[in-house]
């Protein structure tokens, strides 16, 4: 995308919504957004957005160093940013989105160490964390996230060890565990996830046998094997 489109899209104080997926957003970008609003554009910011309630910028360059450029934006509640090259170290800036909703992480280089920054987005209903290097050690992070509804732990080295951390998420309806290390023991765990209505177990070690005994324990839960 040209500098120019980019810098027109953040000087609409009434945008409610920006995606701008797979476009060749460079790592600098959006710092020089920043500094041109401020100069040419009557001393507009980042803080003029309001209103911007959904960000994009998944499949882009955007990395940790950018995300401090997001801290203003109040009322954003749905931030993709899958596939970018954000890290732990840009988490930290997270924390200001205080009414944030859903965080798409996927396919990015977040690790455990970065999860303990969630626990300060209480609001958060959708993580997806698929494709990341998160393992066990990191779930007791995402325990304190109680209105979770929604996550994605697809893909990651996740065994039945970590699973004990997610059921005090009562509020979880929708668990994502495909192409994990996940086997019929860790279904303990999950048999108390009464709120449950989806779960993906393809391509786990999971067998039929046990998986039609975690259906009788949670007969509302769609079971994808």
């Amino acid at each position: 995308m040209k500098s120019t489109t980019i810098r027109i899209l953040f000087s609409l104080t009434l945008l409610m919504a920006l995606n701008i997926e797979g476009f060749s957003v460079s790592k600098w970008e959006l710092a020089r957004t920043q500094r041109w609003l401020e100069k040419r554009v009557r001393k507009y910011s980042f803080k003029e957005l309001q209103s911007l309630v959904y960000l994009n910028l998944a499949e882009t360059r955007v990395s940790s160093a950018d995300l401090v450029y997001l801290r203003p934006l109040k009322a954003l509640r749905i931030l993709d940013l899958r596939a970018t090259q954000v890290t732990d170290r840009g988490l930290i800036h997270l924390r200001a989105l205080k009414v944030l909703e859903s965080l798409n992480l996927s396919n990015t280089r977040v690790t455990d160490t970065g999860l303990i920054y969630l626990k300060a987005i209480p609001s958060l209903k959708v993580l997806y964390l698929w494709h990341t290097k998160v393992t066990d050690k990191g779930l007791p992070h995402l325990a304190a996230l109680k209105s979770l509804e929604t996550l994605d732990l697809g893909e990651t080295k996740i065994t039945n060890a970590g699973l004990i951390h997610l059921k005090g998420i009562q509020s979880l309806k929708t668990l994502y565990l495909w192409a994990t290390k996940v086997t019929d023991a860790g279904f303990v765990h999950l048999k108390e996830l009464r709120t449950l209505r989806f779960l993906h177990l393809r391509w786990t070690y999971v067998t039929f046998q046990g998986v039609k005994e975690l259906q009788e324990a949670l007969p509302k839960c769609e079971i994808y094997r």
